[in-house]
Protein backbone atom coordinates (compact mmCIF):
# COMPACT_ATOMS: atom_id res chain seq x y z
CA UNK A 1 0.00 0.00 0.00
CA UNK A 2 1.49 3.33 -0.87
CA UNK A 3 0.12 5.48 1.72
CA UNK A 4 1.52 3.37 4.40
CA UNK A 5 4.79 2.88 2.49
CA UNK A 6 4.68 6.77 2.21
CA UNK A 7 4.21 6.94 6.44
CA UNK A 8 6.96 4.57 6.82
CA UNK A 9 9.61 6.70 4.76
CA UNK A 10 8.72 9.71 6.62
CA UNK A 11 8.34 8.43 10.42
CA UNK A 12 11.78 6.19 10.22
CA UNK A 13 14.96 8.27 11.31
CA UNK A 14 16.87 6.21 9.32
CA UNK A 15 17.72 6.55 5.89
CA UNK A 16 16.75 5.87 2.47
CA UNK A 17 17.85 6.55 -0.55
CA UNK A 18 15.91 9.55 -1.86
CA UNK A 19 16.67 8.96 -5.49
CA UNK A 20 14.39 5.59 -4.88
CA UNK A 21 11.15 7.16 -3.32
CA UNK A 22 10.93 10.09 -6.64
CA UNK A 23 8.22 7.59 -8.38
CA UNK A 24 6.74 6.62 -4.93
CA UNK A 25 5.93 9.87 -4.40
CA UNK A 26 5.30 13.65 -5.65
CA UNK A 27 6.30 15.97 -2.30
CA UNK A 28 9.47 18.15 -2.86
CA UNK A 29 9.46 19.13 1.06
CA UNK A 30 9.65 15.09 2.14
CA UNK A 31 12.65 14.48 -0.53
CA UNK A 32 14.84 17.44 1.06
CA UNK A 33 14.25 15.77 4.77
CA UNK A 34 14.84 12.41 3.18
CA UNK A 35 17.97 13.85 1.34
CA UNK A 36 19.08 15.72 4.23
CA UNK A 37 19.30 12.48 6.06
CA UNK A 38 20.66 10.69 3.49
CA UNK A 39 23.62 13.14 3.42
CA UNK A 40 23.83 12.88 7.50
CA UNK A 41 24.21 9.13 7.30
CA UNK A 42 26.77 8.86 4.82
CA UNK A 43 28.73 12.52 4.41
CA UNK A 44 28.33 13.23 8.39
CA UNK A 45 32.15 14.85 7.50
CA UNK A 46 31.35 17.27 5.15
CA UNK A 47 32.63 20.68 4.98
CA UNK A 48 31.09 23.77 3.69
CA UNK A 49 34.21 25.00 1.61
CA UNK A 50 38.35 23.99 2.26
CA UNK A 51 39.20 26.74 -0.25
CA UNK A 52 40.94 29.82 0.97
CA UNK A 53 41.17 31.41 -2.98
CA UNK A 54 40.06 30.24 -6.41
CA UNK A 55 42.66 29.16 -9.01
CA UNK A 56 43.84 31.74 -11.25
CA UNK A 57 43.42 29.75 -14.67
CA UNK A 58 43.59 31.81 -18.06
CA UNK A 59 40.62 29.69 -19.03
CA UNK A 60 37.95 28.70 -16.46
CA UNK A 61 38.22 25.20 -16.14
CA UNK A 62 34.78 22.90 -16.00
CA UNK A 63 34.35 19.12 -15.39
CA UNK A 64 31.79 17.02 -15.67
CA UNK A 65 31.91 14.00 -13.50
CA UNK A 66 29.58 10.95 -14.28
CA UNK A 67 29.82 6.62 -14.74
CA UNK A 68 27.42 7.40 -17.74
CA UNK A 69 29.70 8.69 -20.66
CA UNK A 70 28.80 5.75 -22.98
CA UNK A 71 25.60 5.58 -24.79
CA UNK A 72 23.51 6.37 -22.05
CA UNK A 73 20.65 9.12 -21.61
CA UNK A 74 22.73 11.30 -20.07
CA UNK A 75 24.90 11.43 -23.26
CA UNK A 76 21.97 11.03 -25.50
CA UNK A 77 21.23 14.92 -24.29
CA UNK A 78 24.57 16.28 -22.93
CA UNK A 79 26.79 14.79 -26.06
CA UNK A 80 26.62 18.19 -28.16
CA UNK A 81 27.67 20.76 -25.25
CA UNK A 82 31.72 20.68 -25.58
CA UNK A 83 31.21 21.02 -29.24
CA UNK A 84 29.49 24.40 -28.31
CA UNK A 85 31.10 25.60 -25.41
CA UNK A 86 33.19 28.68 -25.95
CA UNK A 87 36.72 27.76 -25.74
CA UNK A 88 38.24 31.40 -25.56
CA UNK A 89 36.50 31.65 -21.81
CA UNK A 90 36.09 27.32 -20.74
CA UNK A 91 38.21 24.70 -20.56
CA UNK A 92 36.05 21.55 -20.64
CA UNK A 93 37.28 18.12 -18.64
CA UNK A 94 35.32 15.14 -18.07
CA UNK A 95 35.79 12.31 -15.65
CA UNK A 96 34.30 8.95 -15.75
CA UNK A 97 34.45 7.12 -13.03
CA UNK A 98 32.24 4.29 -14.90
CA UNK A 99 33.33 0.75 -16.88
CA UNK A 100 34.97 2.32 -20.14
CA UNK A 101 32.22 1.43 -23.10
CA UNK A 102 32.85 2.63 -26.69
CA UNK A 103 30.12 4.08 -28.98
CA UNK A 104 29.26 6.59 -30.91
CA UNK A 105 28.01 9.16 -28.81
CA UNK A 106 30.92 8.62 -26.70
CA UNK A 107 33.60 9.01 -29.29
CA UNK A 108 31.62 11.87 -30.18
CA UNK A 109 31.40 13.92 -26.63
CA UNK A 110 35.46 13.05 -26.44
CA UNK A 111 36.66 14.71 -29.32
CA UNK A 112 35.82 17.99 -28.26
CA UNK A 113 36.81 18.10 -24.49
CA UNK A 114 40.40 19.51 -23.36
CA UNK A 115 40.79 16.34 -21.30
CA UNK A 116 39.02 13.23 -20.64
CA UNK A 117 40.10 11.40 -17.62
CA UNK A 118 39.31 8.01 -15.84
CA UNK A 119 39.18 7.36 -12.88
CA UNK A 120 37.16 4.42 -11.78
CA UNK A 121 39.60 2.79 -10.55
CA UNK A 122 40.86 5.63 -7.84
CA UNK A 123 39.64 6.39 -4.34
CA UNK A 124 38.10 9.32 -3.36
CA UNK A 125 40.84 11.00 -1.66
CA UNK A 126 42.82 10.15 -5.18
CA UNK A 127 40.45 12.09 -7.13
CA UNK A 128 40.39 14.59 -4.69
CA UNK A 129 44.15 15.38 -4.95
CA UNK A 130 44.11 14.31 -8.67
CA UNK A 131 41.07 17.00 -9.28
CA UNK A 132 42.75 19.93 -7.87
CA UNK A 133 45.79 19.17 -9.31
CA UNK A 134 43.90 19.67 -12.86
CA UNK A 135 42.43 23.06 -10.93
CA UNK A 136 39.14 22.73 -11.96
CA UNK A 137 37.22 25.71 -10.82
CA UNK A 138 33.49 24.64 -11.40
CA UNK A 139 32.64 20.59 -11.24
CA UNK A 140 29.66 19.34 -11.72
CA UNK A 141 28.03 16.19 -10.54
CA UNK A 142 26.04 14.51 -13.57
CA UNK A 143 25.05 11.75 -10.90
CA UNK A 144 23.61 12.89 -7.80
CA UNK A 145 22.28 10.34 -5.53
CA UNK A 146 21.18 7.96 -9.01
CA UNK A 147 22.59 4.59 -8.85
CA UNK A 148 26.21 3.90 -9.49
CA UNK A 149 26.74 7.79 -8.23
CA UNK A 150 30.10 8.62 -6.18
CA UNK A 151 28.87 11.53 -4.62
CA UNK A 152 31.59 10.94 -1.72
CA UNK A 153 34.30 12.70 -4.26
CA UNK A 154 32.11 16.10 -3.50
CA UNK A 155 31.58 15.93 -0.23
CA UNK A 156 34.73 17.51 0.79
CA UNK A 157 35.38 19.59 -2.65
CA UNK A 158 37.07 19.47 -4.95
CA UNK A 159 36.60 22.63 -6.66
CA UNK A 160 35.48 25.95 -5.32
CA UNK A 161 32.33 25.40 -6.98
CA UNK A 162 29.99 22.31 -6.99
CA UNK A 163 27.02 21.63 -8.88
CA UNK A 164 23.97 19.07 -9.28
CA UNK A 165 22.91 18.69 -12.69
CA UNK A 166 20.86 16.55 -15.36
CA UNK A 167 20.94 13.14 -13.76
CA UNK A 168 19.31 13.80 -10.57
CA UNK A 169 16.17 15.63 -10.93
CA UNK A 170 15.70 16.88 -7.10
CA UNK A 171 17.65 18.45 -4.64
CA UNK A 172 20.63 16.97 -2.55
CA UNK A 173 19.82 18.48 0.53
CA UNK A 174 24.11 18.32 0.87
CA UNK A 175 26.20 21.74 2.21
CA UNK A 176 29.03 20.64 -0.60
CA UNK A 177 26.37 21.55 -3.31
CA UNK A 178 26.38 24.78 -4.30
CA UNK A 179 23.61 25.07 -7.28
CA UNK A 180 21.19 23.12 -9.04
CA UNK A 181 20.59 23.83 -12.71
CA UNK A 182 17.27 24.14 -13.32
CA UNK A 183 14.22 26.43 -15.03
CA UNK A 184 11.53 27.98 -13.48
CA UNK A 185 8.89 24.95 -15.23
CA UNK A 186 10.61 22.19 -13.00
CA UNK A 187 11.31 24.84 -10.03
CA UNK A 188 8.81 26.96 -9.54
CA UNK A 189 9.30 29.96 -7.07
CA UNK A 190 6.19 28.46 -4.99
CA UNK A 191 8.67 25.09 -4.25
CA UNK A 192 11.89 27.12 -4.09
CA UNK A 193 12.45 26.90 -0.51
CA UNK A 194 12.32 22.65 -0.70
CA UNK A 195 15.85 22.68 -2.58
CA UNK A 196 19.13 23.27 -0.39
CA UNK A 197 21.10 24.20 -3.29
CA UNK A 198 20.98 28.13 -5.17
CA UNK A 199 19.51 27.49 -8.33
CA UNK A 200 20.71 28.60 -11.66
CA UNK A 201 17.67 29.64 -13.66
CA UNK A 202 17.56 29.04 -17.39
CA UNK A 203 15.72 30.27 -19.87
CA UNK A 204 13.25 27.69 -21.78
CA UNK A 205 14.19 24.06 -20.69
CA UNK A 206 16.74 22.90 -18.25
CA UNK A 207 17.22 19.88 -20.04
CA UNK A 208 20.22 20.06 -22.91
CA UNK A 209 19.49 18.26 -26.13
CA UNK A 210 21.16 16.82 -29.26
CA UNK A 211 20.61 18.28 -32.25
CA UNK A 212 22.70 16.07 -34.44
CA UNK A 213 20.94 13.38 -33.00
CA UNK A 214 19.52 10.42 -35.13
CA UNK A 215 16.86 10.85 -37.26
CA UNK A 216 15.65 7.17 -38.90
CA UNK A 217 13.05 6.97 -41.37
CA UNK A 218 10.30 4.17 -41.04
CA UNK A 219 11.43 0.97 -42.03
CA UNK A 220 9.14 -1.12 -40.15
CA UNK A 221 5.54 -1.69 -39.63
CA UNK A 222 2.92 -1.48 -36.66
CA UNK A 223 2.18 -5.44 -37.09
CA UNK A 224 6.30 -5.81 -36.96
CA UNK A 225 5.47 -5.19 -33.04
CA UNK A 226 2.35 -6.77 -32.46
CA UNK A 227 0.24 -4.11 -33.35
CA UNK A 228 -2.51 -4.15 -35.97
CA UNK A 229 -2.59 -1.35 -38.22
CA UNK A 230 -6.23 -0.20 -37.40
CA UNK A 231 -4.89 0.41 -33.94
CA UNK A 232 -4.63 3.92 -32.01
CA UNK A 233 -1.00 3.71 -29.94
CA UNK A 234 -1.17 5.23 -26.57
CA UNK A 235 2.39 4.54 -25.30
CA UNK A 236 4.36 5.22 -22.53
CA UNK A 237 8.24 3.50 -22.76
CA UNK A 238 9.60 4.25 -19.34
CA UNK A 239 10.89 1.83 -16.93
CA UNK A 240 8.29 0.07 -15.08
CA UNK A 241 9.64 1.53 -11.61
CA UNK A 242 7.54 4.59 -12.55
CA UNK A 243 4.24 3.30 -12.95
CA UNK A 244 1.99 3.66 -10.27
CA UNK A 245 -1.61 2.21 -9.61
CA UNK A 246 -2.77 6.19 -10.45
CA UNK A 247 -1.47 6.68 -13.67
CA UNK A 248 -2.49 2.95 -14.81
CA UNK A 249 -5.92 3.34 -13.60
CA UNK A 250 -6.41 6.16 -15.79
CA UNK A 251 -4.75 4.60 -18.59
CA UNK A 252 -7.01 2.02 -18.48
CA UNK A 253 -10.05 4.55 -18.05
CA UNK A 254 -8.61 5.56 -21.68
CA UNK A 255 -8.29 2.34 -23.59
CA UNK A 256 -12.11 1.85 -22.76
CA UNK A 257 -12.94 5.03 -23.95
CA UNK A 258 -11.23 5.08 -27.31
CA UNK A 259 -12.20 2.09 -29.50
CA UNK A 260 -9.35 0.27 -31.44
CA UNK A 261 -6.67 1.14 -28.89
CA UNK A 262 -3.64 -0.46 -27.54
CA UNK A 263 -1.09 0.60 -24.49
CA UNK A 264 2.19 0.26 -25.84
CA UNK A 265 4.77 -0.14 -22.83
CA UNK A 266 8.53 -0.97 -22.24
CA UNK A 267 9.21 -5.01 -21.62
CA UNK A 268 11.34 -3.80 -18.28
CA UNK A 269 10.69 -7.57 -16.66
CA UNK A 270 8.53 -10.74 -16.42
CA UNK A 271 7.10 -9.72 -13.23
CA UNK A 272 6.11 -6.35 -15.13
CA UNK A 273 4.24 -8.14 -17.85
CA UNK A 274 2.46 -10.80 -15.44
CA UNK A 275 1.46 -7.75 -12.95
CA UNK A 276 0.01 -5.35 -14.89
CA UNK A 277 -1.89 -7.93 -17.64
CA UNK A 278 -3.55 -9.08 -14.15
CA UNK A 279 -4.00 -5.62 -13.04
CA UNK A 280 -5.56 -4.55 -16.48
CA UNK A 281 -8.34 -7.56 -16.48
CA UNK A 282 -8.97 -6.40 -12.85
CA UNK A 283 -9.78 -3.00 -14.71
CA UNK A 284 -12.31 -4.61 -17.19
CA UNK A 285 -9.39 -4.39 -20.00
CA UNK A 286 -8.36 -7.16 -22.17
CA UNK A 287 -4.68 -7.68 -21.42
CA UNK A 288 -4.41 -8.04 -25.25
CA UNK A 289 -4.48 -4.54 -24.96
CA UNK A 290 -1.60 -3.77 -23.81
CA UNK A 291 1.78 -4.54 -26.18
CA UNK A 292 5.08 -4.96 -24.22
CA UNK A 293 8.12 -3.84 -26.45
CA UNK A 294 12.00 -5.51 -25.91
CA UNK A 295 14.43 -2.95 -25.33
CA UNK A 296 16.26 -1.96 -28.85
CA UNK A 297 19.26 -0.59 -29.73
CA UNK A 298 19.05 3.36 -30.04
CA UNK A 299 18.42 4.13 -33.80
CA UNK A 300 15.81 0.85 -33.52
CA UNK A 301 14.26 2.79 -30.78
CA UNK A 302 13.61 6.05 -32.32
CA UNK A 303 12.31 4.12 -35.57
CA UNK A 304 9.38 2.86 -33.75
CA UNK A 305 8.65 5.86 -31.58
CA UNK A 306 6.95 6.79 -35.56
CA UNK A 307 4.13 4.07 -35.01
CA UNK A 308 2.90 6.34 -31.69
CA UNK A 309 0.05 8.32 -31.52
CA UNK A 310 0.56 9.51 -28.43
CA UNK A 311 2.60 9.25 -25.37
CA UNK A 312 1.14 8.86 -21.93
CA UNK A 313 3.46 10.47 -19.45
CA UNK A 314 3.60 9.01 -15.86
CA UNK A 315 3.20 11.15 -12.78
CA UNK A 316 5.29 11.45 -9.89
CA UNK A 317 8.46 10.77 -12.15
CA UNK A 318 7.96 11.60 -15.79
CA UNK A 319 9.34 10.61 -18.95
CA UNK A 320 12.05 12.88 -18.93
CA UNK A 321 15.09 11.48 -22.17
CA UNK A 322 12.31 9.49 -23.31
CA UNK A 323 10.20 12.44 -23.71
CA UNK A 324 12.65 14.64 -25.76
CA UNK A 325 13.01 11.03 -27.27
CA UNK A 326 9.51 11.06 -28.84
CA UNK A 327 9.42 14.71 -29.40
CA UNK A 328 12.72 14.75 -31.36
CA UNK A 329 10.57 11.82 -33.46
CA UNK A 330 8.00 14.45 -33.79
CA UNK A 331 5.32 12.00 -31.35
CA UNK A 332 3.25 14.24 -29.10
CA UNK A 333 3.14 13.89 -25.17
CA UNK A 334 0.52 14.18 -22.81
CA UNK A 335 1.65 14.78 -19.15
CA UNK A 336 0.26 15.67 -15.75
CA UNK A 337 2.26 18.54 -14.16
CA UNK A 338 3.03 17.67 -10.51
CA UNK A 339 5.11 19.53 -7.27
CA UNK A 340 8.88 18.10 -7.39
CA UNK A 341 11.43 18.39 -9.99
CA UNK A 342 11.23 15.06 -11.35
CA UNK A 343 6.84 15.50 -11.98
CA UNK A 344 7.60 18.66 -13.59
CA UNK A 345 10.11 18.27 -16.10
CA UNK A 346 8.14 16.80 -19.41
CA UNK A 347 6.09 20.47 -18.53
CA UNK A 348 9.41 21.69 -19.16
CA UNK A 349 9.79 20.31 -22.38
CA UNK A 350 6.38 20.61 -23.82
CA UNK A 351 6.91 24.29 -22.85
CA UNK A 352 10.40 24.75 -24.69
CA UNK A 353 8.59 23.24 -27.71
CA UNK A 354 5.46 25.31 -27.64
CA UNK A 355 3.09 22.68 -27.07
CA UNK A 356 1.35 24.02 -23.42
CA UNK A 357 -1.73 22.61 -24.43
CA UNK A 358 -0.35 18.89 -23.35
CA UNK A 359 0.26 19.94 -20.02
CA UNK A 360 -2.65 18.75 -17.73
CA UNK A 361 -2.69 20.17 -13.70
CA UNK A 362 -4.92 17.09 -12.71
CA UNK A 363 -5.89 13.49 -13.89
CA UNK A 364 -9.41 14.63 -14.83
CA UNK A 365 -8.02 16.85 -17.10
CA UNK A 366 -5.00 14.64 -18.31
CA UNK A 367 -7.82 11.83 -18.86
CA UNK A 368 -10.23 13.88 -21.41
CA UNK A 369 -7.34 15.46 -23.48
CA UNK A 370 -5.76 11.52 -23.91
CA UNK A 371 -9.50 10.31 -25.09
CA UNK A 372 -10.30 13.50 -27.00
CA UNK A 373 -6.93 13.01 -29.31
CA UNK A 374 -7.96 9.69 -29.11
CA UNK A 375 -11.08 10.35 -31.03
CA UNK A 376 -10.43 13.50 -32.72
CA UNK A 377 -7.89 12.31 -35.59
CA UNK A 378 -7.93 16.37 -36.95
CA UNK A 379 -6.91 18.17 -33.34
CA UNK A 380 -3.95 15.45 -33.27
CA UNK A 381 -2.85 16.09 -36.56
CA UNK A 382 -2.58 20.19 -35.67
CA UNK A 383 -1.32 19.09 -32.67
CA UNK A 384 1.92 17.47 -34.82
CA UNK A 385 1.92 19.12 -37.07
CA UNK A 386 2.64 22.32 -34.20
CA UNK A 387 5.36 20.00 -33.13
CA UNK A 388 7.03 19.43 -36.41
CA UNK A 389 6.99 23.40 -36.86
CA UNK A 390 8.62 23.66 -32.68
CA UNK A 391 11.19 20.94 -33.15
CA UNK A 392 12.99 23.02 -36.17
CA UNK A 393 11.94 26.65 -34.79
CA UNK A 394 11.63 26.73 -30.85
CA UNK A 395 14.01 26.09 -28.26
CA UNK A 396 14.06 22.80 -26.90
CA UNK A 397 16.67 21.47 -29.53
CA UNK A 398 18.43 24.63 -30.22
CA UNK A 399 21.98 23.10 -28.56
CA UNK A 400 23.75 26.39 -29.73
CA UNK A 401 21.89 28.76 -28.01
CA UNK A 402 21.18 26.20 -24.73
CA UNK A 403 25.04 26.23 -24.48
CA UNK A 404 25.20 29.98 -24.31
CA UNK A 405 22.67 30.13 -21.81
CA UNK A 406 24.15 27.63 -19.44
CA UNK A 407 27.65 28.81 -20.07
CA UNK A 408 26.22 32.29 -18.86
CA UNK A 409 24.87 30.44 -15.62
CA UNK A 410 28.44 29.16 -14.92
CA UNK A 411 30.14 32.28 -15.66
CA UNK A 412 27.70 34.33 -13.54
CA UNK A 413 28.46 31.65 -10.49
CA UNK A 414 32.23 31.63 -11.27
CA UNK A 415 32.36 35.25 -11.04
CA UNK A 416 30.04 35.57 -7.81
CA UNK A 417 32.22 33.28 -6.24
CA UNK A 418 35.30 35.26 -7.47
CA UNK A 419 33.86 38.48 -6.25
CA UNK A 420 34.17 36.55 -2.65
CA UNK A 421 30.06 36.77 -2.34
CA UNK A 422 27.76 34.55 -0.96
CA UNK A 423 26.14 32.33 -3.93
CA UNK A 424 22.84 33.05 -4.96
CA UNK A 425 19.77 32.48 -6.98
CA UNK A 426 20.93 33.20 -10.59
CA UNK A 427 18.47 33.91 -13.44
CA UNK A 428 19.53 34.01 -16.76
CA UNK A 429 17.58 36.05 -19.77
CA UNK A 430 17.94 35.56 -23.56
Amino acid sequence: DLDFLKKQLMSSSEYISPFSTLAVEDSPKNNLQRSKMYVKRFFSHEKKNIFKSDYNNKLIRIGYFSSDFYDHATLSLMSELPKYHNKKLFSIHAYCYGEIKTGKLRSDFIKYLDNFTNIDRMSNEEIRELVKSHKIDIAIDLKGFTNGSRSGIFSERIAPIQINYLGYPSTMGAKFIDYIIADKTVIPFKQRKNYSEKIIYLPNSYQPNNSNRVCPSLKTQKNDFGITNKSFVFANLNGSYKITKNEFTVWMKILKEVDNSILWLLNSNKWMVTNLSKEAKLRGVNPRRLIFADPLPYRQHLERLRHIDLVLDTFNCNSHTTASDALWMEVPVLTKSGKQFAARVCASLLNAVNLPELITENINEYQSIAVELGKNKNKLLKIKRKLKFGKKNKPLFDTKRYTKNLEKGLLNSFLISRRKEKHRDIFIYE
